[in-house]
């Protein structure tokens, strides 16, 4: 089973010696653990040359089953590890960066004062990764907007502010609400949110900025 874990690694790193480091091995284990993979599944899975490395054609057909077996096994190891008592295991989160900064180191050192053989692996994207991280077993959970949460189940954790930030000096700053209307005539920073963007969302619909907006947490129906 190594070798499906050291296969999803390096498609997810995007170099072997970044998946060895990752997973503890060296470079040449890792490219052994491909190469028995690939003659198990009697093709070529990834493609290196001096430009990089890529996926094959086979190996793109056959990465979400991989990925659907190897995280199956390792949900089945820590269901054994949960049954026997052992209070360890690995938690992987889907999370974005505002989540990751205010949120997450809190809350893991509490959970980790009760369950101090418990860890966390950390995967940071925008909504749209999140979502797909979830729906095929990558991450335990994760943390999104609801409405890239086609398909899975939503329990609702905060309600927060939307906010502009703005310079110091600028002529909305002193107000305590703005407009979609009034920021639509001033140059903005636009994140990369992946498919779903808030901020366009809101532009879209050409209505007063709320000064809330939902943050939810997300796992797969099982």
């Amino acid at each position: 089973m190594i070798r499906y874990g050291a296969f999803v690694k390096v498609v997810e790193t995007g170099s072997f010696t970044r998946a060895a480091e990752s997973m503890g091995y060296t470079q040449s284990a890792v490219s052994q653990m491909i190469k028995s993979l690939e003659e198990e599944l009697d093709s070529t899975l990834i493609i290196r040359s001096k430009k990089g490395m890529e996926l094959s054609h086979d190996g793109n057909e056959f990465l979400p089953y991989i990925k659907n077996v190897y995280n199956a096994h390792r949900e089945l190891i820590e269901k054994r590890n949960e049954m026997r008592g052992l209070g360890s295991g690995v938690v992987r989160v889907g999370t974005i960066a505002s989540i990751s900064c205010n949120w997450l180191p809190w809350l893991i050192k509490e959970f980790k004062e009760k369950y101090p053989m418990a860890h966390f692996e950390l995967k940071q994207g925008e909504y749209t990764n999140i979502s797909s991280w979830v729906k095929d077993g990558s991450v335990d959970f994760g943390f999104l907007n609801p409405d890239a949460a086609d398909g899975l189940m939503t329990v609702p954790l905060k309600r927060d502010e939307m906010l502009a930030v703005l310079p110091v000096n600028h002529p909305m700053a002193d107000k305590e609400t703005v407009t979609l209307e009034e920021l639509s005539k001033e140059p903005y920073i636009l994140l990369d949110e992946g498919e779903l963007s808030e901020p366009l969302e809101y532009f879209t619909r050409r209505t007063a900025l709320s000064p809330i907006y939902s943050m939810w947490f997300m796992t797969s129906i099982q």
